[in-house]
């Protein structure tokens, strides 16, 4: 089971794909950099990450599973 942190931090990340990324877009290439960035942006504004560190590839893998549903 997820932690509360996580659970909060993706749906956040699911409500702010469709204010920043094309949802017509499904793959992660197809967006541009100023937008992936604006959106990691956001969410580093909104959480802070304890003793982490919000690695590319985990952020990809969330856009990307977001995306797709």
């Amino acid at each position: 089971m997820a932690c509360k942190g996580k659970i909060a931090w993706e749906e956040v990340v699911r409500t702010l794909i469709p204010r920043i990324l094309d949802i017509s877009v499904v793959e992660w290439e197809g967006h541009d950099l100023e937008s992936l960035e604006k959106l990691k942006a956001s969410l580093d504004k909104e959480f802070k990450y304890v003793d982490n560190e919000l690695f590319v590839m985990g952020f990809r893998n969330v856009v990307k599973r977001s995306l797709k549903t």
